[in-house]
């Protein structure tokens, strides 16, 4: 069974500090090879929505949430 390494970091900060188009860029180049590219889980938690977001590649994300309406607005 191969261990894994694992590094929590939270941040409580509003969306308009956040660069999170970069980031998510750099999320999607990193299975294509292009830089700059994250290797890493990275997950946007909306406390107030009570939803996560999750970009596991350029093909695709993950939208979770308590209650459809929590995701109106998203799509």
């Amino acid at each position: 069974m191969k261990m894994e390494n694992i590094k929590r970091i939270d941040l409580l900060l509003n969306v308009e500090h956040l660069k999170y188009i970069p980031l998510l860029k750099a999320i999607c180049n990193q299975d294509v090879g292009i830089q700059p590219s994250i290797f890493h889980r990275i997950y946007f938690l909306n406390i107030k929505r009570a939803t996560i977001f999750h970009v596991y590649d350029d093909r695709g994300c993950d939208l979770l949430a308590t209650s459809p309406e929590a995701i109106q607005g998203y799509l």
